[in-house]
């Protein structure tokens, strides 16, 4: 019983590589889409993640200022950002879906 399940998986490789050109194929998991944009002083960006999303800001200004994140509730989570800094942050299965510039105070 054993030589004829060996036999069985040995052909389905077999028709595998043939049907394939004796090449594998590898599964390749590309994000949804690539967002970006602009709040006041932000520039900042984010891709549909699998299991987390990083979000990438700048604060092109000459001052610190205040970035909201809003995560599709009413409240937003504030970064205090210096002035002409670039930085990112990760989350996990959530994505944001608004960006405000606060200015000096959330």
């Amino acid at each position: 019983m054993r030589n004829i399940a060996k036999a069985a998986i040995v052909s389905t490789v077999a028709a595998i590589a043939i049907a394939t050109g004796g090449q594998a194929q590898a599964a390749t998991i590309v994000p949804d889409s690539y967002h970006s944009g602009t709040a006041g002083c932000f520039s900042w960006s984010w891709s549909d993640g699998i299991i987390s999303t990083t979000v990438y800001y700048h604060n092109t200004c000459g001052s610190t200022h205040v970035l909201g994140v809003y995560w599709g509730g009413s409240t937003a989570t504030c970064y205090t950002v210096g002035a002409n800094v670039k930085s990112n942050f990760t989350v996990y299965d959530s994505t944001p879906s608004k960006f405000v510039d606060f200015g000096s105070k959330c």
